[in-house]
């Protein structure tokens, strides 16, 4: 599983994020809940037209994804996560091993 920062960072900000689909994608966030994966370039803009013409939708989507961010990744449960690998070598999270 491959994840920038900056995918988090978007996401954050309230932003609808079009992301490339990588291995095990769906492990941290959810595809059509959280923000929209695509395969292809084709496919890529099709959303992207899409969901500027459809805001409600692209807005849901959007503060689905600054809540679980916002919930699942704030300072403290990343503090916890460091301080567990250092500690004990593990994180209690499905997505822990892929990173």
């Amino acid at each position: 599983l491959y994840h920038s920062d900056r995918l988090t960072n978007y996401l954050a900000s309230g932003t609808l994020v079009l992301a490339k689909r990588v291995p095990d994608s769906d492990m941290l966030f959810k595809d059509g809940v959280h923000l929209k994966y695509f395969d292809t370039a084709d496919e890529f803009f099709e959303l992207s037209d899409w969901y500027l013409k459809h805001e409600d939708e692209r807005l849901k989507i959007a503060n689905a994804g600054m809540k679980h961010v916002h919930e699942e990744f704030n300072c403290e449960k990343i503090a916890k996560y460091t301080m567990d690998i250092i500690e004990k070598g593990t994180y209690d999270a499905p997505w822990c091993g892929c990173l």
